[in-house]
């Protein structure tokens, strides 16, 4: 009589190989698509795909803001992209122009720092109220935290931005606040 392990690993093995079969094998890269060399051909393939938002890639920190709403382009593109409520996409807008700004305070001015830190703090709380999903809630900050900072400069900028809060406290705002930054 077989022992028990080996007719579990026989079984196994048949299960997979024959769901391998099932599903065509392993997968193959296309013979069309070229493997990127760097991770500058990676992005850019992975956008032209719509994989990925296309990014505002300038030098400088603010990004472009064309209709001067204070939300980067690219980002607000994204953000309307998104199958969100008004409410939701409104409270992402804010927290990408905290974020923003938080890039571009003056780190000595310790009143301005503190001003842009609790904008941060209150949209990162007002986005998050307003998702119920608990899986959503922390994706959504993220996702513009990541696109906000998405170049050397910018994420330098950010990373200063976050030392010279070094030590710092914040309280949580309470719900009833969010409603009055929905603009």
């Amino acid at each position: 009589m077989p022992n028990p392990r080996s007719l579990y690993m026989l079984l196994s093995a048949a299960l997979i190989s024959s769901s391998m079969v099932a599903c065509g094998g392993p997968n193959v890269p296309d013979s069309t698509t070229t493997p990127p060399g760097n991770f500058k051909e990676a992005f850019a393939q992975l956008e032209a795909r719509g994989e990925l938002p296309v990014l505002d890639r300038t030098d400088t920190i603010a990004g472009i803001d064309a209709n001067q709403n204070g939300v980067r382009d690219d980002i607000e593109a994204f953000i309307n992209s998104l199958p969100d409520t008004p409410v939701q996409k409104k409270r992402l807008y804010n927290l990408q122009r905290a974020l923003n700004n938080s890039m571009l305070v003056d780190l000595n001015d310790k009143y301005r720092l503190r001003e842009a830190a609790n904008d941060v703090s209150r949209s990162v709380t007002c986005v998050s109220i307003s998702y119920q999903d608990p899986a959503t809630r922390p994706r959504r900050s993220l996702q513009i935290e990541k696109m906000t900072a998405n170049t050397r400069q910018r994420y330098r900028a950010y990373m200063k931005y976050n030392s010279a809060l070094n030590g710092s406290v914040f309280s949580m705002v309470p719900d009833s606040v969010c409603p009055m930054y929905d603009k």
